[in-house]
């Protein structure tokens, strides 16, 4: 889980090796959306401006950034931070294969 500042809505994020990825992640298994990568640097030196879904969870996936790995983002507002300490707090579970 990772939240900074006034932020109130979880993100989870996964850092591995290679071969450790979300892209087969059926529809409707999980909730919320997928971070994205865009305005990464190239090899070159070039920018690449494609917006993509940061679904790799390898710290050094090509055409994400630097350690981003595979990011879920809630769609609950309220689910981080002080609106979360108000409703007395949460319990978070993640199911790993």
């Amino acid at each position: 889980m990772e939240g900074i500042n006034t932020q109130s809505v979880v993100k989870t994020a996964m850092h591995s090796t290679k071969k450790c990825s979300m892209k087969n992640v059926p529809v409707g298994v999980k909730t919320g959306y997928w971070d994205t990568a865009v305005n990464v640097p190239k090899q070159n030196g070039d920018i690449d401006y494609t917006e993509r879904e940061a679904r790799d969870c390898f710290v050094y996936a090509p055409r994400q950034w630097l350690n981003q790995g595979c990011v879920a983002i809630s769609d609950q507002e309220g689910s981080l931070g002080s609106p979360l300490n108000d409703k007395g707090g949460g319990v978070f579970g993640k199911l790993c294969h």
